[in-house]
């Protein structure tokens, strides 16, 4: 892994739940880049997993990052998604918000760049994955279709 990429990416999406407000203009089509280029970073995660006890990282302040999205994107709001596109499966539709969506991407992104400071790249690389796969890769995608669609 290259640390400097993860690190520049992370600087990059996190400034829009870290800092209020960010210069007006390039928001939108900055973060759709930075959240493709994550997707497919995290497509390629490649570590090998040590069987160390790490320290947890420290909770980060949600409400803030969630007041700091919404004053940068004050555009975002909720949006209707189906469950599946599985046509093998009865979809449902369901309400997202596109706040919250970055607001979790953010909180994860500090969390695992935590992890990476404190606890080294196999430990950052290991809860980037497991928090790709559990639910991250949804807010990808999920955020990524609402941008388009605006």
């Amino acid at each position: 892994m290259d640390n400097n990429v993860i690190q520049a990416l992370i600087v990059r999406i996190t400034k829009w739940g870290l800092e209020s407000p960010q210069r007006s203009g390039m928001g939108l089509e900055d973060l759709r880049k930075s959240l493709a280029e994550l997707y497919t970073f995290c497509l390629a995660i490649d570590y090998t997993f040590e069987e160390a006890s790490y320290p947890d990282s420290p909770d980060v302040d949600y409400d803030e990052i969630r007041s700091n999205v919404s004053a940068n994107f004050p555009d975002f709001g909720y949006y209707y998604t189906l469950s599946t596109i599985n046509p093998q499966e009865e979809p449902e539709l369901y309400m997202g918000d596109a706040i919250d969506d970055l607001s979790d991407i953010i909180s994860d992104l500090l969390e695992m760049k935590w992890r990476l400071e404190n606890n080294g790249s196999p430990d950052a690389l290991w809860f980037l994955e497991i928090s790709f796969i559990s639910h991250l890769e949804q807010h990808i995608i999920d955020l990524l279709n609402y941008i388009r669609n605006m």
